[in-house]
């Protein structure tokens, strides 16, 4: 009785672990994805001097 409590409760601690870890993937790459964006926008605006006169940027 007492092996069958723990076993589930160690089911139980790995689905947790493994949806933590799932959570951290999926927040890293949108972390990646958003600083990714971020760069590619900076350099845009770097190579269009009219976004940086302020035309596009408002």
């Amino acid at each position: 009785m007492n092996n069958q409590h723990s076993k589930s409760r160690v089911d139980e601690l790995n689905l947790n672990l493994f949806v933590l870890t799932v959570d951290h993937a999926f927040v890293s790459f949108e972390l990646n994805r958003l600083l990714w964006s971020t760069t590619r926008m900076n350099n845009l605006i770097r190579r269009c001097p009219y976004l940086q006169d302020g035309v596009y940027a408002n």
